[in-house]
């Protein structure tokens, strides 16, 4: 099992100006990288295709870690330059 404190995303710029909707696959990409880097552990991650970007606007991803546990990455999109931070509940 991941611990909480562990699996926090730092924040990270997704896309450029002008930002309408979230950059799905990067952001995939992002928590399972990191997911690895602090925990030595494989993860799959599953977020909504489609995101609408609204500043402050929360969403969650599905984080499947290999050897069984799963839990949820909330997601949050901070401003309007394509920064979003998340941590896993």
């Amino acid at each position: 099992m991941l611990k909480k404190a562990l699996a926090v995303g730092a924040l990270l710029a997704l896309t450029a100006c002008g930002v309408t909707s979230v950059d799905v696959p990067a952001l995939e990409k992002n928590i399972t990288e990191e997911v690895k880097k602090q925990t030595g552990a494989d993860a799959t991650v599953s977020c909504p295709d489609n995101v609408d970007w609204k500043k402050g606007g929360t969403f969650t991803c599905d984080v499947a870690v290999k050897g069984g546990t799963t839990q949820k990455a909330t997601v949050t999109m901070v401003d309007d330059k394509g920064n979003v931070k998340w941590s896993l509940n």
